[in-house]
């Protein structure tokens, strides 16, 4: 005797189903976010700290532009310097 129809196809997995639960749950995973106790004692840090975040803001542009330059005589002077130390 023949099994049924479907008892068949009961046993094999729909692969369009599987999918779906798998970007469902990809999708609800991509959608958290978790802070590290690091990162908030880091925002505590910056709030009460001297930094300027305008200088840091134009620097961060210039890296990220390719446009940021450090003369090699600079890093050179602060490379033998903390050699000597």
């Amino acid at each position: 005797m023949s099994a049924p129809a479907s008892s068949s196809r009961a046993l094999r997995p729909d692969s369009r189903t599987a999918a779906n639960a798998f970007e469902s749950s990809t999708a609800a995973a991509a959608d958290q976010t978790q802070w590290s106790a690091a990162s908030g004692v880091m925002a505590q840090a910056l709030a009460g700290s001297d930094v300027r975040s305008d200088k840091v803001a134009a620097l961060q542009q210039a890296i990220a532009a390719g446009t940021y330059n450090v003369p090699a005589a600079d890093v050179a002077a602060k490379v033998m310097g903390s050699l000597m130390d």
